[in-house]
């Protein structure tokens, strides 16, 4: 279930690889700084991005003069990675088994891949074997649907109108909303080994012209929530657009549509051996 759950990933991400970086990748931008502020990236160090996608993370790393790998599923994201830095080597892996030594990053950062993960208890292993003593990981994801409109819109209309797929096109995965709980993600590092453990919410406004725009980002962009999509009627799909763009109105702001954005930062330390 979980192997199918990991093509499922795998196979739609490259399929919208192209949309996602156009689309939302500036949603997913406004957590960079936090996530490389939280990690302690800076000059010289040997950096790993998990979970990279089209590289918004590894490309801050990057500029901070960081020594960057990137790691995805997704051999179409990577291809994009690579086509915007050359320097970044990018790296076609499981994030719960890179193929690297023990210690051998200063820092990590997970940039909303948490809860895309089948096994994230595993994954966060990993990433404590292969940080050196006293390396730092930061991950993000996003906080509740309530808060969090740019996909908690798509997820209320699709819980609404009990939309669903089938399992051949979309496998079951892991609880979308699980790490929007401030105390699952912070357990999460925890109960892994991680010290000195913290988490900061942070909160934005990402405008778009139009409605139609932000219809676009879930459908150019959410794995799961565009399984669900194609797997209706064009008859309904018509009818679930109409409805989303009547509901995403209600968010017009001037000229355009503000989007309201939070999600949570958590860092913590691989322990030292004095810990």
């Amino acid at each position: 279930m979980a192997d199918d759950f990991q093509r499922f990933e795998r196979d739609v991400h490259d399929r919208l690889a192209p949309t996602y970086r156009d689309r939302f990748e500036p949603v997913t931008a406004l957590a960079v700084e936090g996530l490389l502020e939280a990690a302690g990236v800076r000059e010289g160090v040997r950096h790993g991005d998990l979970a990279a996608g089209s590289g918004v993370v590894a490309l801050g790393a990057l500029a901070k003069g960081a020594s960057v790998d990137a790691y995805d599923l997704s051999p179409g994201m990577l291809a994009i990675l690579e086509g915007r830095a050359p320097a970044i080597h990018a790296v076609a892996a499981s994030v719960d088994r890179l193929p690297v030594a023990d210690g051998h990053y200063d820092t990590l950062t997970m940039g909303f891949g948490i809860g895309h993960l089948p096994a994230p208890e595993a994954a966060v292993a990993e990433a404590l074997r292969v940080l050196k003593p006293g390396g730092r990981i930061a991950l993000s994801w996003w906080a509740d649907r309530d808060e969090n409109r740019v996909n908690g819109l798509f997820v209320d209309l699709i819980e609404e109108l009990a939309l669903t797929a089938p399992p051949e096109r979309l496998p079951p995965g892991p609880p979308i909303f699980r790490f929007a709980d401030r105390k699952a993600l912070v357990c999460l590092l925890e109960d892994a080994g991680f010290t000195d453990v913290c988490l900061e919410t942070l909160a934005f406004r990402h405008v778009v012209p139009a409605a139609v725009d932000w219809w676009a980002i879930g459908r150019g962009a959410f794995a799961r929530v565009s399984a669900i999509l194609d797997a209706q009627s064009a008859q309904a799909q018509e009818r679930i657009r109409t409805l989303f763009l009547e509901r995403a109105e209600t968010y017009r702001d001037g000229d355009g549509i503000a989007i309201p954005i939070r999600f949570h930062v958590v860092s913590g330390s691989a322990p030292r051996s004095e810990d």
